[in-house]
């Protein structure tokens, strides 16, 4: 392919995704947020809606009352006051799980407050994936050596949109699992304490972490789902000039279609998903043997290979170093536990492999452990 070609796909979530922002942008519980113990809901709220409804008086009330972080108080004015409503309600959703004493984590809106997954996580994904295709593992990974230095890089010829997502997103906790070996045996442990704390029995509370998510339709939600274009190759006068300039420029764009990116992502996605069900295989627990998890994996490599119009990728938050390059640029994806890299942990050397998962109940009221951040891609 010589000359430019936009693709426009549709996107929909398959699993909890989360596309972060930046931390002032988090959730503090009794300002944006509010968790009914009673009823086991969370009512996320708009604080600027709310500040609004205040009246002059309280102002300086509740000016003390946010400066010295007394939330709870916060709250408690907001109810009696009967400031929350269907005007400054965000979105509710019901979970068994209340929050922790860390601020939820929002995911990405864009300026106008829309629900977005970037063009820029899309790119970095597939980014990555044809750097996998590029790389010769006889050889030492640089990428400097497959795609060149930023100036001449083949890459700038791939544009990606953002996507903006129809749908009310959802909080999530996240938990870490973690491949260990006691006494020479592979297993699977849960990690309750930020250093240390490995168990092999599952624990709702102890390190655990809390997102908002796009949704998979879980709890009836809806799907969330939505509309980007891909930007592809260049023009022919552009082609003749910079062929010989970038590294694998020829190889990404002078012949290339549709089906061969979409061929390239599938191929990926369908490797890693294995070498995902790999190391859940090698490094058992007892609370991740329920068949549910497992037929979600293999659900997940079905999908992935449906049609050739469509594919998954795996995008944001909580997916992990292995997603981009620690699948492909070390052969030990599942034996790295036993490849001693110096970390100190409480006195002792250890080179753990970590996933995290999210964790909730689903409709037949069955708690699910899932892999977060997939989205499926259809050409439109």
């Amino acid at each position: 392919m010589k000359t430019h070609e936009v693709l426009h796909f549709n996107l929909e979530v398959i699993t909890p995704t989360h596309i972060g922002m930046g931390k002032e942008k988090e959730y503090t519980e009794g300002l944006d947020f509010l968790y009914d113990q009673s009823v086991g809901e969370y009512v996320v709220l708009k604080p600027d809606v709310i500040l609004k409804q205040i009246g002059s008086k309280d102002i300086s009330l509740i000016s003390n009352q946010l400066r010295s972080g007394n939330t709870k108080d916060f709250s408690n004015y907001l109810l009696k006051k009967n400031l929350i409503n269907d005007q400054s309600i965000r979105y509710t959703w019901s979970s068994r799980y209340p929050p922790g004493r860390e601020p939820v984590k929002s995911t990405y809106r864009d300026a106008m407050g829309a629900w977005t997954i970037p063009g820029s996580s899309i790119k970095g994904v597939i980014r990555g994936i044809i750097l996998k295709y590029l790389y010769n593992p006889a050889t030492t990974y640089n990428p400097k050596n497959l795609l060149g230095e930023i100036k001449n890089d083949p890459l700038r010829f791939l544009q990606v949109t953002d996507c903006p997502v129809e749908g009310l997103p959802a909080i999530y906790p996240v938990k870490i699992f973690s491949a260990d070996v006691e006494n020479d045996i592979e297993t699977g442990k849960w990690k309750h304490e930020r250093r240390g704390g490995h168990d092999g029995k599952f624990n709702s509370r102890g390190f655990v972490s809390y997102y908002e998510m796009l949704t998979d339709g879980i709890y009836k939600t809806g799907v969330a789902k939505g509309k980007f274009r891909i930007g592809w190759g260049t023009t022919s006068e552009v082609y003749l000039k910079k062929r010989m300039d970038m590294p694998n420029f020829e190889k990404l764009f002078g012949h290339q279609d549709q089906n061969w990116l979409l061929g390239i992502i599938q191929k990926h996605t369908d490797q890693y998903l294995q070498q995902e069900i790999d190391f859940f295989e090698i490094y058992p627990n007892e609370e991740l043997s329920d068949e549910s998890f497992w037929e979600e994996l293999h659900w997940l490599k079905e999908e992935n290979l449906r049609n050739t119009k469509s594919c998954l990728i795996r995008v944001g938050s909580n997916v992990g170093y292995h997603s981009i390059t620690g699948n492909w640029e070390f052969l030990d994806y599942v034996d790295a536990v036993k490849r001693n890299r110096g970390r100190m942990v409480k006195g002792v050397e250890k080179a753990f492999k970590t996933r995290k998962l999210v964790f909730d109940f689903n409709d037949e009221n069955e708690r699910r452990f899932a892999l977060p951040g997939f989205v499926r891609i259809t050409l439109a």
